[in-house]
């Protein structure tokens, strides 16, 4: 038989095996069928995998023109470090810890599971790398997103031509980003985040500037003149005053939604944050919009209009393990929800774009603390979830994106349903053993703080993980190499696209990390409405 007729054979009998109810034990009898499927036990055994397998292949042509074209709003989500290994590893971890909880009945392991936004039916790659820089920064990554080109690493929506700490006239350098045309535009928005609102990402929706570390007039070398990240989001509804980017105007008002933490930047040195100009930037927001400040949850709740800036927390908000013993943070699933609300609340013609930060699963990352990633990730999800389920996707297109990867691997040749968070296990059901004697665990890191502590995988240094609870939450994950100078670096590989909803058509191929804001743009039309309003 010629490879062809093989081929065909093979795809005949997996169709006709996919369909059967019941397999015989006994052999073809004469007359059969030539084409008839091989003999199993268990055709169901067979079908729990095809038939799930061409029901999305089908659920996803049929999705390719379910929603039109456009939306009138947009909610950008980036899980900031969430690279495809994490992804992969919080998919499992997500399956398990509902399993453990008893909220997964279908469990077979965890590797089975989709979450949220694995059930979008569109999904792209984005290159990630900077304008000088192979592996990115959070900085050049949400500018790239935001403003649609590549820029320097460390710098927030500048062209690349400005480098670090350059205290040069921006006029012609500041970029706009995604957000400003929809303030333009005179849509309502949003930004939410559980970091610091002037940390990267966040920061990458509205401030230009040569460095990011330039949170406030004590991080980084402020140039003289100029308004440092937390001034730019006070000041935010002045930004186009004096002709930023050719374009003159008033805007009506500053972002209607502003979440996180980071206080330390907005109050003054002995008043509850560390700024050394005496400056109180939440009265200065107040007098300018006459919207309402929030400082906890319960605030929060009772917030009923915009504009709303809320600053929960110093510096960056609380671990969700740790928020819950605090207990008076809202979790980014309550600010995502809130967020939406309030935008909802607006009936604006012109739509609202909300952008929205996992941002510890990246901070995890830095600590070492692979498990704590995996929970920020779990939290992460549930927010898409609470998203999706509020916004009606025929009007709304839905994102969700990382700015960059980290070193995090999956790895062992591990037996199927293997603890994501504990030691490895082969397939049957047996320790694996490391060639120093001693168990590891299937995730690691290519580089962190602790190096060999615990964890080289070069040497006999290694720490026994026998009577180590590797699934708490911060215990630190072997690394292969000490990085010098802090924690656990970035990685520099692509990461994943997800889109559901008006517009979600465009997201697809493989493409570079500010293709991302040109979709937005197009399938928000923001140039365009920001152009009727001027």
């Amino acid at each position: 038989m010629d490879k062809s007729l093989k081929l065909a054979s093979s795809i005949a009998a997996a169709l006709m095996l996919s369909a059967c109810n019941s397999s015989s034990d006994g052999p073809v009898e004469d007359g059969g069928s030539a084409m008839r499927p091989p003999v199993v036990s268990d055709s169901e055994v067979v079908n729990k995998w095809f038939e799930p397998a061409a029901d999305r292949v089908n659920a996803i042509k049929a999705s390719q023109t379910a929603y039109p074209m456009t939306a009138k709003n947009i909610i950008l989500f980036i899980g900031d470090g969430m690279g495809l290994t994490t992804h992969t590893a919080g998919r499992i971890y997500a399956a398990q810890s509902a399993y453990n909880k008893g909220e997964y009945e279908g469990f077979e392991g965890g590797e089975e599971f989709q979450t949220s936004f694995e059930q979008f039916p569109h999904f792209a790659l984005s290159k990630t790398y900077a304008s000088n820089g192979q592996t990115p920064d959070s900085g050049s990554t949400m500018s790239a997103i935001m403003s649609g080109v590549k820029i320097n690493k460390y710098a927030l929506n500048v062209s690349d031509e400005v480098q670090i700490r350059d205290c040069v006239d921006l006029e012609g350098k500041g970029l706009l980003t995604a957000m400003d045309l929809a303030n333009l535009a005179k849509m309502s928005t949003g930004v939410v985040t559980n970091t610091r609102v002037t940390h990267a990402t966040p920061a990458g929706t509205y401030a230009s500037i040569s460095l990011r570390d330039v949170e406030d007039d004590t991080n980084g070398a402020k140039c003289e003149g100029t308004y440092d990240i937390a001034e730019q989001l006070v000041h935010y509804q002045n930004k186009f005053k004096d002709g930023f980017q050719g374009v003159q105007t008033d805007l009506e008002s500053g972002i209607d939604v502003v979440l996180g933490g980071g206080a330390r930047s907005f109050f003054p040195d002995g008043e509850g944050g560390r700024r050394r100009d005496g400056q109180n930037l939440v009265e200065t927001w107040k007098d300018l919009t006459g919207g309402s400040f929030v400082a906890d949850k319960y605030d929060l709740e009772d917030v009923t209009q915009t504009p709303v800036f809320g600053l929960f927390n110093f510096t960056h908000m609380e671990y969700e393990v740790d928020r819950e013993v605090r207990g008076d943070e809202p979790s980014l699933i309550d600010m995502t929800e809130k967020a939406i609300e309030l935008l909802q609340a607006h009936d604006n013609e012109n739509g609202f774009f909300l952008v929205i930060e996992g941002g510890r699963i990246d901070q995890a990352h830095h600590a070492g603390w692979g498990n704590m990633a995996l929970a920020e990730y779990e939290m992460f999800i549930e927010a898409v979830q609470r998203a999706t389920d509020m916004v009606n996707l025929d009007e709304t297109m839905v994102l969700v994106t990382a700015d960059h990867s980290h070193t995090d691997s999956i790895s062992g040749n591990v037996k199927r349903g293997n603890p994501i968070a504990g030691l490895a296990y082969d397939v049957e059901g047996e320790v694996r053993l490391a060639n120093d004697g001693l168990p590891f665990t299937t995730r690691h890191y290519a580089n962190s703080d602790i190096g060999g502590q615990g964890g080289a995988l070069d040497g006999n240094s290694r720490a026994d993980l026998s009577n180590v609870d590797t699934e708490k939450l911060t215990f630190k994950q072997p690394a292969a190499v000490k990085a010098n100078g802090g924690g656990e670096t970035h990685a520099g590989e692509d990461v994943g696209i997800w889109a559901t909803g008006a517009g979600s058509s465009h997201v697809r191929g493989v493409l570079e990390q500010n293709s991302i804001f040109h979709i937005i743009n197009k399938v928000g039309q923001l140039e365009q409405k920001a152009s009727q309003q001027l």
